[in-house]
């Protein structure tokens, strides 16, 4: 697994969506405006910046333990 599938799959636990191979690449706003309009319901009064590090360190964790094995 990849940094970057880790990551798209993490983000399906804290947004409504899952953020694209295309923005993870994209140097832009993109990304941060995707999270700002995709939070969950529970995630909603979280700083898009919160959910975006929440994403990472999961997308990290899962990333190693797949990659264990």
């Amino acid at each position: 697994m990849t940094k970057n599938e880790a990551f798209i799959w993490a983000s399906g636990q804290y947004l409504t969506d899952h953020v694209t191979e295309e923005m993870l690449d994209d140097e832009g706003d993109m990304l941060y405006l995707f999270v700002t309009d995709h939070l969950w319901e529970p995630f909603e009064h979280y700083s898009t910046d919160s959910v975006i590090t929440l994403i990472a360190d999961l997308a990290s964790s899962v990333e190693t333990l797949v990659n264990k094995g």
